[in-house]
């Protein structure tokens, strides 16, 4: 399985996120996530709603042993291709 780490473009301090907090929210809407940092330190992130609902999503896949094997399964090459009129119903 592959994962990709996406860099920060930004990262704010916690003070500078609240004086700025409509621009932050507006970048992650658009896809930038944003970090926030306390000390320098990453302590959370702002992303827009829509990618939140695909890590849930992802994680609810992931949490599937039956998808997971499938997965694998194509990973490895293994996947069998049917029409879609050849499967029983």
């Amino acid at each position: 399985m592959r994962y990709y780490l996406r860099t920060m473009k930004r990262a704010y301090s916690i003070a500078a996120g609240q004086k700025c907090f409509p621009e932050v929210v507006s970048a992650s809407e658009k896809g930038e996530p944003i970090a926030i940092e306390r000390h320098g330190e990453t302590v959370a992130y702002v992303i827009s709603k829509e990618r939140f609902d695909a890590v849930l999503e992802t994680m609810e896949l992931l949490s599937n042993r039956e998808f997971v094997r499938t997965l694998r399964t194509y990973e490895a090459g293994r996947t069998k291709w049917t029409k879609l009129e050849d499967v029983p119903e």
